[in-house]
């Protein structure tokens, strides 16, 4: 394997490849290969062929499965595949359903369109799971949701998003202090959640608490940005004249009813740790709020708004998405900034069983004519509108059909295949 790494930077890769371990186990162990033999009917010499055998079975299956790691390997460096993590949002807890998780396809989209290839991490992942995905990613998305509303979502669900949300920022901010450059981009919920954590160094306890904070207003709807004179990453992807557009004619959609005040004392703690790179005003009483910032330390970009949706949507909960040049191109070129910066990292995605294995491929869109068959959404509190234009998936432990519908879920895939795939050709990875 050493004709490979040729360079410092596939060199650093090999510490990164203890996920082979993480996923040998999940190869190997989660299945029942052992072939139990009646002692009565086997001699000694018989036994001693069968252990041999066996031997040689697993030596050549370990020998195939490292040269097909290798020929990924190969691939990957030579496509200069990027990969990043999209961090799925808890679903509604009171529904009749077993989906525990969603995100809306725009996300995917929006990635897509800069050329990375897609993982959906789901909120309820056990930790070690977690970390295999993460030590293959080139960066992570975090979305919005509604997480603080008590009467949609349960306790346990918000703190249990807020420790993987902990998580990936210990485990991405650690990975940038050795020396791996780490992106991470949060959008709405995530915005508000990590823009806490990163002043407090802890989680909340309850979904009140998110007062203590922020705002209890917000903006839904098509709007302009202001950037402040801050330093920005973001700001320099934009002539002046595209700057000063934007102050004049709507180029991000807003969907959040919480802020964090411009002017507040926790604004100023936070300007601390981050650069304040945009603004924006509330709809109601026209509140100067935070729409976008850079933190100081590590490579996390925060913005209030949706860049997701312009290019990908039309409307979004009653409210229309704009569509004009600017608001695409704003959308794009944040796209674009986001891979370049993922591009900097290490890691080297490697995949199950196969190289598309817990990507989004696995996973299917449900559009709305879809959704308004499902019995989820079947309720008053929610409806298909709420979907988007661009439909969404949905994620959850188990393969569920729904009239008719099924839910995707590669790892029922993986766990129930009794047959090996290593050491065959990997098509999936063309």
């Amino acid at each position: 394997m050493e004709i490979i790494y040729k360079d410092a930077i596939v060199h650093q890769q090999m510490q990164n490849l203890q996920v082979i371990n993480y996923f040998h186990i999940i190869l190997y162990t989660m299945r029942k290969t052992k072939k139990y033999v009646k002692k009565n009917h086997v001699t000694k010499n018989k036994k001693k062929k069968m252990i041999r055998k066996k031997r040689k079975y697993r030596t050549r299956k370990k020998y195939d499965m490292v040269k097909t790691l290798t020929r990924r390997l190969k691939r990957t460096i030579k496509q200069k595949t990027i990969t990043v993590g999209i961090l799925t949002a808890p679903f509604i807890t009171d529904s009749d359903s077993y989906i525990t998780s969603y995100m809306a396809a725009s996300y995917v989209k929006w990635i897509e369109s800069a050329g990375a290839l897609v993982v959906p991490l789901e909120y309820n992942l056990p930790k070690q799971v977690l970390q295999g995905f993460l030590k293959q990613l080139n960066g992570v998305v975090m979305i919005g949701g509604g997480i603080d509303n008590k009467k949609s979502h349960s306790h346990k669900q918000f703190i249990l998003f807020e420790e993987t949300v902990q998580y990936i920022l210990n485990y991405t901010k650690y990975q940038n202090q050795i020396g791996n450059y780490y992106p991470v981009w949060c959008t709405c919920m995530s915005f508000e959640m990590t823009a806490i954590f990163a002043m407090e160094q802890k989680i909340l306890r309850k979904q009140d608490d998110f007062d203590n904070y922020l705002i209890r207003e917000g903006y839904y709807g098509g709007d302009t940005l202001q950037w402040t004179k801050e330093p920005s990453k973001l700001k320099n992807l934009f002539t002046n004249k595209e700057i000063e557009l934007m102050d004049k004619e709507p180029c991000v959609f807003y969907a959040h009813s919480l802020s964090f005040e411009y002017n507040s004392k926790v604004s100023k703690l936070f300007s601390k740790i981050a650069h304040i790179v945009a603004t924006g005003l509330t709809s109601k009483n026209k509140i100067k709020y935070i729409s976008a910032y850079e933190l100081k330390d590590f490579p996390l970009y925060g913005v209030q708004f949706h860049p997701e949706k312009p290019p990908f949507e039309y409307e979004n909960d009653g409210y229309r998405v704009p569509k004009n040049e600017i608001a695409i191109k704003l959308s794009l070129r944040f796209a674009g900034f986001f891979i370049r910066e993922c591009k900097k990292n290490s890691n080297i995605w490697i995949g199950g069983k196969r190289f598309f294995d817990f990507t989004i491929n696995d996973y299917n869109i449900f559009n709305k004519a879809i959704s308004r068959r499902l019995r989820h959404l079947n309720r008053k509190n929610i409806t298909s509108s709420q979907v988007g234009d661009a439909g969404v998936y949905f994620f959850g432990p188990t393969v569920v059909p729904s009239n008719e519908d099924i839910i995707s879920n590669p790892w029922e895939v993986l766990i129930g295949d009794e047959e090996e795939t290593f050491g065959s050709v990997d098509e999936d990875n063309p």
